[in-house]
């Protein structure tokens, strides 16, 4: 599977003025993930049932939050993610909360095995952490 340049996240700009793009297809469907998981419904107006329900689990105790987290992913990559093959999702916790989840997926006719670890923190358009939630 080709994978073209895509917008790099976080947005920025190159000395041109442009925006600069990736075409490394590990940070591309990385990225993807991370969106597409992150992303609440009704978020993107032009596309309000684009994400998932993932950010819903961050203020709840860690047996809730993996069935939430679980169930949400699944559904990603059911609905947004179809190229990529989930594998497993593995949990990271502290004070019987998820501190962050670890995506595990295949992608590509040889089935090429990544992984993106997703914090649960507030984050800010730009990606960098605000506040971290216990």
């Amino acid at each position: 599977m080709e994978t073209p340049a895509a917008i790099s996240l976080p947005f920025s700009f190159n000395s041109n003025g442009s925006l600069t793009v990736s075409t490394d297809p590990k940070k591309i469907w990385q990225d993807r993930v991370t969106i597409a998981v992150m992303t609440y419904f009704g978020e993107r107006v032009m596309r309000p049932n684009y994400g998932s329900g993932a950010k819903g689990a961050v203020f709840e105790n860690a047996d809730t939050a993996k069935s939430v987290i679980n169930e949400a992913v699944s559904k990603a990559f059911s609905v947004w993610l179809s190229p990529l093959k989930l594998t497993d999702i593995k949990y990271k916790y502290e004070n019987n909360q998820v501190d962050s989840f670890e995506v595990f997926y295949t992608y590509g006719g040889g089935g090429i095995a990544e992984s993106v670890t997703i914090n649960t923190a507030i984050l800010s358009r730009a990606a960098e952490q605000v506040l971290e939630v216990r």
